[in-house]
């Protein structure tokens, strides 16, 4: 499979983030979502294509016919703090989906002028956790609550 390009994903792009959504299984969906996520509701398709490019960036991965594999997420929450999610669609994982975009959220939190990134992570995931701490990026883990870890990361200079 592997990745073909990254791009930015467009405002209203809905029909990219349900076909990554349909390929994540319900342990996948869990474990991005901290909850059972049966099917996305039309306010969560609009919230999570609602990008701007600025404040809120969404990059997704694409394999050599176009078709979607994963999603990074990066919203800015404060001064100089970003927020950032991945998803990798369930038959793309353990290929280095998630990775590449890691590297690419972390060059545009640069880009953006972040100094940190965030997210939560369920202490039960373990390959997203296991590609936080190779990452190379410097995630600091703290338990966050029953079953959370904390992950914070300098941006590095773009």
């Amino acid at each position: 499979m592997g990745v073909h390009t990254i791009r930015d994903l467009r405002a209203g792009e809905v029909s990219v983030i349900e076909r990554v959504f349909a390929g994540l299984s319900t342990q996948s969906r869990y474990r991005r979502f901290h909850a059972a996520t049966p099917r996305l509701t039309a306010t969560m398709k609009a919230t999570l294509a609602a990008v701007d490019g600025q404040r809120v960036v969404a990059l997704v991965a694409l394999d050599h016919c176009g078709g979607p594999l994963g999603l990074a997420r990066l919203v800015t929450v404060g001064p100089g703090c970003g927020e950032l999610s991945i998803e990798v669609v369930d038959a793309a994982h353990r290929q280095g989906i998630g990775a590449a975009l890691l590297r690419a959220a972390m060059a545009r939190a640069a880009a953006l002028g972040l100094r940190t990134v965030s997210g939560s992570v369920l202490a039960g995931n373990r390959p997203m956790l296991r590609l936080l701490e190779r990452s190379g990026f410097g995630f600091a883990m703290a338990f966050d609550g029953p079953g959370t870890v904390s992950v914070r990361s300098p941006v590095p200079a773009g």
